[in-house]
């Protein structure tokens, strides 16, 4: 959704001097990244590093596939952007993939997701990979998910299980670096909620309300977490 188009591209292609050929690769699923590698790498005459590239990514894929299901497979919801709330597509089949679903269908684009929407899923997992964001900064904007109306009484909320990511180096390019993102995404959905993450996910650390009757959890006060005003962010 950020990145530049391939009608920009072609455009600034044609004032060169040279003929310049546009390869335009949009993977949507985990099969489309090992795809548009092969592709790549044969563009660049370098078919046999590209082809031990894919069979190094296969093998990492079938590696997460193998591992025995959670106990209770979570109902898991990744968000891309937190204010306002966007569901995510490759993103959630990577979840699904994770928690040992087979192989779904095509890849679905990013959607917004409706607040009431997110909520009725009552997700077990929430897991926070906002476009762009390293940890830090998706850990700074929690309270935009935490802190809103309904969310203490989601199953989430109640138990701890929501997580921060680093969505920009693991989940926002569709290359290699998404394998990373599926391997960590494997280990947070077969995690206890206080359990050791690997780099580049955390706890969103949650407390109580201080308002008893509403029996909510909200985030404790971390660093910029309140929530801001402006432009939506990504």
């Amino acid at each position: 959704m950020c990145a530049v188009s391939y009608a920009t591209v072609s455009r600034a292609a044609r004032r060169l001097a040279a003929d310049v050929p546009v390869l335009s690769l949009e993977p949507a699923t985990l099969g489309d990244i090992l795809a548009t590698a092969a592709t790549a790498g044969a563009a660049a005459g370098h078919e046999r590093e590209a082809g031990r590239l894919v069979a190094s990514m296969r093998a990492r894929i079938d590696a997460v596939g193998s591992l025995p299901p959670p106990a209770a497979r979570p109902r898991v919801a990744c968000l891309e952007r937190t204010s306002p709330a966007m569901g995510t597509g490759c993103r959630s089949s990577c979840a699904r993939r994770a928690a040992g679903d087979p192989p779904g269908q095509a890849g679905e684009p990013s959607r917004h997701a409706g607040w009431d929407e997110i909520l009725a899923a009552a997700p077990d997992v929430v897991v926070l990979l906002p476009c762009g964001f390293d940890l830090a900064r998706t850990l700074a904007v929690t309270a935009e998910v935490t802190r809103r109306p309904g969310f203490g009484q989601r199953p989430a909320a109640r138990t701890g299980g929501v997580v921060a990511v680093d969505g920009s180096s693991y989940f926002s390019r569709p290359g290699p670096g998404i394998l990373d993102g599926l391997e960590l995404m494997a280990a947070i959905v077969r995690a206890k909620p206080g359990d050791p993450l690997p780099a580049g996910a955390a706890w969103v650390p949650l407390a109580r309300s201080s308002n008893p009757a509403a029996g909510a959890m909200c985030t404790d006060d971390l660093p910029g977490s309140r929530p801001r005003t402006g432009p939506d962010r990504g």
